[in-house]
Formats: C-alpha cells, sequence, structure tokens
C-alpha cells in the first residue's frame, strides 16, 4: 500500500474517532429528552438522506454505480442487520441495563471481535505482536470506562451486559465482513445500502414511541443532536469507517475506537466540565501505547514480507 493510501485512511480514521468522541456527548444529552429507538430511527434517516445526496454525486461523476450489483444484495442485507439492526438494539436496551461505564466497556471489546472474525474468515491475519497491543488498548479503554462511572458485573445487570456484549459483536462483524465488499463498491454506497435495508427495522423498533407521542416532546435540542448524530455520527463517520477499512484493514480499523472514550472524557471535561483523573490520564496513556504497538507491528510484518 502507498504512502499516500495510508495516511489517508488514517485521517479517516482521526476523523471518526473525534467525530465519535464528541457523538457520545450529544447522544448522553440526546437520550436524556427523547425515547432512545425514536432517536435512533431519525438520526439514521438523516444519515441516508446525507449519504444518498453524497452517493449521486458520486454517481453522476461515473464514481459509483447507481444501484448495487446482484451479487452485493446479500452481503448488504447481512451487513446491515448485523452493524446497524443487532449493534443498535444491543447497544440500546444494554445501556437502559447496566451502567454507562460496564456499557462502553463491553462496547469497546468490538476490535477483539473483529480481530477475532477478520481472523477466522481470512479477512486479516494479525500476528502475536499485533495481538499483543490490540489487548494493551482495549485495557486502556477498561481503565478509562472503569474510573469514569464504574463498571458492574452483578446478576442484575447480566442481560444488560449480555445484549452489550452482542452489540460489540454485531458490530466487530460487520467491521470484519466489509473489507472484500468495499473492493466492489464505494465507501459512501456501502454505508447508504446497508443503512437503508436496515430503516426499517430500526423504525419498527420505534413504533412504540411513535405511538405514545411521537415528536410531541422533541424540541430544538433534540433536533441539533439529531443531525450531529445522523449527519456525522451516523453519516460521514460511516464513510470515513470504511476508507479506514479499505486501506486499514477491519483490525487495526476497529482498534482505532479505543481511543473513542479518552476523546469522550477530555470533550467532556471542556464541554461540561467534567473531572478528569488521574486513573482516566493513565488508560488514555495504555491505549496510545496499545495503537503504537499495534502500528509498529504492522511495519514490522510489512518489512519482514519485502
Amino acid at each position: 500500500m502507498s504512502t499516500r493510501s495510508v495516511l489517508r485512511s488514517e485521517l479517516a480514521l482521526l476523523g471518526v474517532v473525534v467525530i465519535w468522541g464528541v457523538n457520545f456527548v450529544v447522544m448522553k444529552v440526546a437520550l436524556g429528552r427523547a425515547d432512545p429507538f425514536l432517536f435512533n430511527a431519525t438520526r439514521f434517516t438523516i444519515s441516508v438522506a446525507l449519504l444518498a445526496a453524497l452517493h449521486c454525486v458520486d454517481v453522476r461523476r461515473g464514481r459509483s454505480p447507481l444501484l448495487p450489483s446482484r451479487d452485493l444484495v446479500r452481503p448488504v442485507l447481512l451487513l446491515g442487520l448485523t452493524g446497524h439492526v443487532v449493534y443498535q438494539i444491543g447497544f440500546v436496551l444494554g445501556l437502559d441495563r447496566t451502567t454507562a461505564g460496564t456499557a462502553s466497556l463491553l462496547i469497546a471489546s468490538s476490535p477483539i471481535w473483529t480481530g477475532f472474525v477478520a481472523h477466522l474468515g481470512g479477512q486479516e491475519r494479525l500476528g502475536a505482536r499485533s495481538w499483543a497491543g490490540l489487548l494493551v488498548a482495549f485495557a486502556g479503554t477498561a481503565t478509562v470506562a472503569a474510573a469514569s462511572s464504574g463498571v458492574s458485573f452483578g446478576r442484575e445487570a447480566a442481560v444488560g451486559n449480555a445484549l452489550c456484549v452482542a452489540a460489540a459483536f454485531g458490530w466487530g462483524c460487520y467491521t470484519a465482513w466489509s473489507r472484500p465488499y468495499l473492493a466492489r463498491a464505494s465507501s459512501t454506497a456501502m454505508a447508504l445500502w446497508t443503512m437503508v435495508v436496515s430503516l426499517p427495522a430500526l423504525w419498527g423498533l420505534a413504533t412504540p414511541a411513535i405511538v405514545e407521542g411521537g415528536f410531541g416532546d422533541a424540541d430544538r435540542g433534540f433536533w441539533l443532536a439529531a443531525l450531529y448524530a445522523g449527519g456525522l455520527g451516523t453519516g460521514i463517520a460511516y464513510v470515513l469507517w470504511n476508507v479506514g477499512i479499505q486501506g486499514m484493514g477491519p483490525a487495526r480499523t476497529a482498534a482505532s475506537t479505543c481511543i473513542v472514550p479518552v476523546i469522550a472524557v477530555a470533550i467532556g471535561a471542556t464541554v461540561l466540565g467534567e473531572p478528569v483523573s488521574g486513573l482516566q490520564a493513565v488508560g488514555g496513556a495504555i491505549v496510545l501505547g496499545g495503537l503504537v504497538m499495534m502500528g509498529r507491528a504492522k511495519a514490522g510484518d510489512a518489512a519482514g514480507r519485502r
């Protein structure tokens, strides 16, 4: 891979972690004002509208066909189910049944699932040093999560914890399985069509909230949060995520999410005035160390193949 392609992928993932770090704070505010499933369906609809506009530009410029080819229909359905429906159900219901710290820790395990699924499926083979770096980064994320809001693995939280693991596994599968198809479709098109097929299920989950009152209580804050979370958090960020998968591979792309809680803590401290503990700072340093280990392992693997 050329240096330019690597730089493009790294910049794309930098954009993702910053967007998602801010999105954590935005979602925290938004979910206190609206039903989580209604908010999810709304933000995904905004994402689809934005991605459809970007996709039309690509089509006009001859960069992408209007519709996915017939052989991509089944993969698009599978990716939409695992990456959007399973993930969103597990995340929202899991977060409702366990502590925020436990949820963030278990969701942060998705890079491990990505590496495992990618390794089994042959999408990406990780050496011992890469696995070590991934586990170190996850340990740093666990430290930040535990220091931020506590971790609970008691019997009452068991169902919520299991749902969070299911969400992490679903996102891991989406990331690992995407790479072969991103060689045959643009990152924007794949993000768009996987969201399109997931929308009916997401709106179905929002139906009870619509029946009870719908958008009657939605205020300006709700719509601003939905615009950010939909336009950037699950719109532009998913395109950049796919760019990262194309260039860096599933496991190394997924590992970048370990730094999201670190950014979220930093933004929370800056914007919301939340205190930062010494343990959180240590966790952030561990995360960065793990990612550096993975980067050096990749460089070493590439040098060994030459």
